[in-house]
């Protein structure tokens, strides 16, 4: 083979149209994105048909033909080998030039390109990583036995029956997490979740659970006390409730003021859950704590028709949504709720409730399913004349999450599943993440949708919905919007004058009786989901993110559940035209039993994922970089931003104050 010839940045207008792609996308995609110096680029060619090759009349180079390309790293200290890394990636389409051959160039100073006709033999055989040449999104599966064998992995149960953890409540100052479950509440260590675990055992009465199973309830998974509610409440309790066999009851726990005083154990009489906690364990209940008060999104009565986003355990009047008034609620499913700062004036915070409900189409017949986040002011104590003990600051919008296919049809992904909230140094910046999947007959699927709060805010601060009637198209309302705008809180920024929600006038508070919907649908960054996957035999259930400071750049780390027990560890790597392409690192079996997994923890400060089920709690580190081999090779194309090459070996990469990005 003779000298590569070597391309300084070429022009837009070149002769060869895989050379001008290669330098385009590797200096002109990638520049916008890394401020790492780029490495120069060499390109040779080998049993390829340079005809294949040639610029056509159209502005935008032709699709280059299947080739392998063979990568030739060389580092920029020249305390090692000059040539550190050779392997071979398959070059399909415009986009996988970005997608396989940049990232794996982290830290090095030239790239050889050599591309050659990928029916070359030799070449297959030759390649050490021949395996990453398939197409297939999914790594192979790492069984919970070689997790455990790599030390990166525990789990923790009480018993082998199903029991129920759902609720998992950190607290990372006491380094303990709560985990609520059928007649249980556990405090796990959250270094190590077998060591330490206190536990205290809170089943129904007798009487209660007779009553549930006279009343035709499922005994197993219904006439229990299924812990939904566990809130710190101060210092030393925590403030929990549960399903109490169909008669939801609460309880404050002590936890003690410091985690080495092993103190854990209930703390007061029982009283009633109701407001507080649904009466079906198999019916989401979501609750925040703020300033000894409790808010609720549940249901309200034992037949499980009226729903409430509800605040009670308050020395105020206890306030919930319109009772029936299915503008507001309309049979909803909980999904989460969190406390959001709106500006610098802790009195424009709000709570926000993210849930999905059916909602009746224009002809009153379908109910369709949508998601929707709707969200109220801690401070609100309701109307003076209307509105009487019910939220008089309630909104609600609808988050879009679909893909627009090439026939211009678009498919969405209505039900949401999980939410996780990704905190940034602006709080309008803060970054919502949600897990959505679609059911529907024809269609079924899974994606991930991010939504920024600051579009999160305009929404809400745009125009609202309205119509005539059931059968009338919904239209933006066109009116005199009264002053103080409706869904402002009181004694905030913009409303310092007025004290409490008791002071607003009274069109404020009619209009958002009957306009409580914005018009404008939240819709994700770009627009399209994050991470898709279609005709898969598995959905997903749940998200946790990680921001990772890698060698080359800031990375999103996604940690998505799946219902088949297992957890995929996914990043997201730009393309062309301001696309993403997601690439699974790693699928990890966290329950081998495939038990789907309900809910999700991430420790950042420890570097640990927790992980829920119906039959336990299982712990996972976030990376496992000796996992990808002793060669160089192995450890880059793994790209995972944890991990990076430190001349001996794939490990844990910190970065320092001398580290540029």
């Amino acid at each position: 083979m003779g000298r590569p010839e070597v391309f300084a940045r070429p022009p837009l207008a070149s002769a060869m149209a895989l050379p001008l792609l290669v330098l385009w996308l590797l200096s002109a995609g990638v520049s916008g994105r890394l401020t790492q110096p780029l490495p120069r680029v060499f390109l040779s060619f080998e049993g390829l048909n340079r005809a294949r090759l040639r610029s056509s009349d159209t502005p935008e180079p032709p699709p280059p033909p299947p080739a392998l390309i063979m990568l030739h790293f060389y580092s920029t200290s020249a305390r090692t080998p000059p040539l550190v890394m050779r392997d071979f990636v398959r070059l399909r389409s415009h986009d996988s030039l970005l997608k396989d051959v940049y990232p794996v160039a982290r830290g090095f100073q030239d790239i050889h390109i050599n591309c050659r006709d990928p029916s070359d033999p030799e070449l297959l055989q030759t390649s050490p990583r021949s395996e990453r040449l398939t197409d297939s999104k999914t790594p192979d599966l790492l069984s919970a036995g070689d997790l455990q064998a790599s030390q990166s992995f525990e789990h923790y149960s009480i018993s082998d029956k199903a029991m129920d953890y759902r609720i998992l409540q950190m607290d990372e100052d006491q380094d303990r997490m709560y985990v609520g479950c059928k007649d249980h509440v556990l405090s796990v260590d959250i270094n190590n979740i077998t060591h330490g675990t206190l536990k205290v055992s809170w089943p129904a009465s007798t009487s209660k659970i007779e009553e549930c199973q006279m009343a035709g309830k499922d005994p197993t998974h219904g006439c229990g006390n299924f812990i939904r509610v566990v809130q710190p409440y101060n210092r030393t309790h925590l403030f929990m409730c549960g399903s109490g066999a169909y008669s939801p009851v609460c309880v404050y726990v002590n936890r003690g003021r410091r985690p080495e005083e092993q103190v854990f154990h209930i703390d007061s009489r029982t009283e009633s859950g109701k407001g507080r906690c649904s009466f079906n364990p198999q019916v989401n209940t979501v609750s925040v704590m703020l300033n000894q008060e409790l808010f609720s999104g549940m249901y309200i009565d034992f037949m499980g028709t009226d729903a409430a986003i509800f605040r009670s355990l308050t020395r105020r009047n206890a306030v919930r949504t319109d009772q029936h008034n299915s503008k507001w609620l309309s049979e909803p499913i909980f999904i989460d709720a969190h406390l959001i700062p709106d500006g610098t004036d802790p009195n424009d915070a709000k709570l926000y409730f993210f849930f999905r409900e059916r909602l009746t189409d224009n002809n009153g017949n379908t109910k369709n399913i949508h998601t929707m986040v709707a969200r109220v002011c801690p401070s609100d104590i309701g109307g003076q004349r209307s509105l009487v003990n019910k939220w008089t600051t309630f909104l609600k919008a609808r988050m879009v999450c679909s893909v627009l296919e090439e026939d211009g049809t678009e498919t969405h992904f209505d039900e949401l599943e999980n939410v996780f909230l990704l905190e940034t140094d602006q709080p309008k910046s803060l970054l919502v993440f949600g897990v959505f999947t679609s059911t529907s007959s024809v269609f079924k699927g899974s994606a991930v949708c991010v939504y920024n709060m600051a579009d999160i805010l305009t929404v809400f601060n745009g125009p609202f919905a309205h119509r005539d009637g059931p059968n009338f198209q919904w239209v933006a309302f066109q009116g005199r919007i009264p002053y103080p705008r409706p869904g402002t809180c009181p004694g905030g920024a913009f409303t310092p004058d007025i004290q409490t929600t008791k002071e607003f006038p009274d069109d404020v508070v009619t209009f958002v009786r009957n306009h409580p919907v914005m018009f404008n649908p939240i819709y994700p960054v770009g627009r399209r989901p994050l991470v898709v996957r279609t005709n898969a035999d598995y959905k997903y259930t749940s998200v946790a993110v990680d921001q990772v400071m890698a060698s080359d750049g800031n990375y999103q780390v996604l940690f998505l559940g799946t219902d088949r027990g297992t957890i995929q560890k996914v990043i997201v790597l730009p393309t062309n035209h301001s696309l993403h392409e997601d690439l699974i690192l790693e699928e990890l079996e966290v329950f081998k039993n495939q038990a789907p997994v309900t809910n999700l923890r991430i420790s950042p400060k420890k570097q640990q994922l927790y992980v829920s089920s119906e039959f336990g709690v299982s712990q996972v580190s976030l990376h496992r970089c000796h996992a990808y081999g002793s060669a160089c090779a192995d450890c880059c194309l793994a790209r995972d931003p944890y991990c990076a090459w430190d001349g001996l070996s794939c490990s844990r990469f910190y970065p320092t104050s001398k580290s540029v990005f």
